[in-house]
């Protein structure tokens, strides 16, 4: 599956921290068009790299990265997309997601 989302030119250490996770995993990474793609076999995996960056973030006082509700877009091998959004989620602190819509 391939996972795009808005990179925001570097400036957000969720997302940086999780890219750079990505390439230490050896999975594939790319920019297009100012967004970050990665490469996961399952969702899961993605979200390890969110949580290690959502950790990076936690360290270094970035309380406004880590609150914030992130939105993706999750490419199936089938061609199937999902929007899906994902957040830590304070209470239980963990990382919470859903899907937005479903598109064919």
């Amino acid at each position: 599956m391939i996972v795009t989302i808005s990179y925001e030119k570097g400036s957000n250490p969720v997302l940086v921290s999780a890219c750079e996770e990505a390439i230490e995993r050896r999975m594939p990474v790319s920019m297009v068009y100012g967004n970050l793609r990665i490469s996961a076999v399952e969702f899961r995996d993605f979200l390890s790299c969110i949580w290690k960056g959502l950790c990076v973030a936690s360290a270094g006082s970035h309380g406004w990265a880590m609150r914030r509700r992130y939105e993706c877009c999750v490419v199936m091998p089938d061609e199937k997309r999902y929007q899906v959004w994902f957040q830590f989620d304070e209470e239980c602190r963990g990382i919470r997601y859903g899907s937005i819509d479903f598109r064919k």
